[in-house]
């Protein structure tokens, strides 16, 4: 009916909202602090299963609801997911910037369409490959365009004293150097696109296997919740890193406008965990209808 078109394209209005303002302050709380990507996940976690908890309580007790898939199940796809997620993070130490880190993440349609054709027996029509090569022929040119702005950043610029003056040796060993970082980061991103297009297909199958053990929505849920509860097991090896990025945080530059002091960067991290949740919660509603591929062009 015009009613529920209306209300889908409302909820597709607020997700697209949320993906902007979840990039943004990414882009933000990162720039402060580019070693603060697993505070990040273990802080989105956290989020995400506040939410999530009240839903997998059996009404009027303090137990959680029976899972519906099988347990193996649950501990392949949070496998899949918490490798996902941690490798990525740590794509940030190696001169990654946001941009070009969002742009590889949210475009891993050639893991998808590979993975699905050599492991997954699907065949795919000439106009969703010719969308595919269109993407891959984008990252690959918006890298390159990285590439050029890492050597530029060789050169003395801003940050440098005025009678600072590198030698030629010096310079090129700089750049070198700044290039292998930056591409050993790019392997760590596109390793981490075959595990997100693994996942895709996995995740596809799960739904359609167990498709008659529980409504899909409650299947996406279940998912969702198991495997933020398995992200918090391998966060706390990462313990340290995450306990030095809240200290800088928490000694971030205070937002004027409070009367009180709040740390900026903290407060952004928080907002940001909110549009990560909706975000997320959106994307396992969607995959349980659209395929990996569609599901994957949708979020570009």
């Amino acid at each position: 009916t015009y009613k529920e078109r209306k209300i889908s394209r409302s909820k597709r209005r607020g997700r697209f909202a949320c993906v902007i303002a979840f990039l943004f302050l990414r882009q933000v709380v990162l720039k402060g602090d580019p070693q603060s990507g697993n505070l990040l996940t273990l802080s989105a976690v956290v989020m995400v299963l506040l939410q999530s908890l009240p839903g997998r309580m059996l009404p009027g007790s303090m137990r959680c609801k029976p899972l519906a898939a099988p347990l193996l199940s649950h501990l392949k796809f949070s496998l899949l997911w918490v490798s996902m997620s941690v490798l990525a993070n740590y794509a940030f130490a190696y001169k990654i910037s946001v941009a070009i880190f969002t742009l590889i993440r949210s475009c891993n349609i050639v893991a998808t369409v590979v993975l699905g054709y050599l492991v997954f027996n699907q065949q795919f029509s000439p106009q969703q490959l010719a969308c595919v090569s269109a993407v891959t022929a984008g990252i690959f040119f918006a890298s390159m365009g990285e590439v050029r702005t890492i050597k530029a950043g060789t050169d003395c610029g801003a940050n440098c004293g005025a009678d600072w003056k590198a030698s030629p040796g010096r310079q090129g060993s700089l750049e070198q150097a700044d290039v292998t970082t930056w591409a050993t980061g790019i392997a760590m991103l596109a390793f981490v696109q075959l595990l997100q297009g693994f996942l895709g297909h996995v995740q596809s199958n799960y739904y359609r296997i167990y498709k008659d053990l529980a409504p899909k929505n409650e299947l996406c849920d279940e998912f969702l919740f198991t495997s933020h509860v398995m992200a918090l097991l391998p966060l706390l090896f990462l313990h340290e890193d995450i306990t030095a990025a809240a200290r800088s945080a928490l000694a971030s530059e205070p937002l004027p406008w409070l009367p009180f002091r709040f740390p900026s960067r903290v407060a952004w991290l928080l907002v940001n965990n909110v549009a990560q949740t909706i975000c997320l919660k959106g994307v396992f509603r969607a995959s349980a209808t659209l395929s990996p591929l569609t599901l994957t062009i949708v979020q570009i």
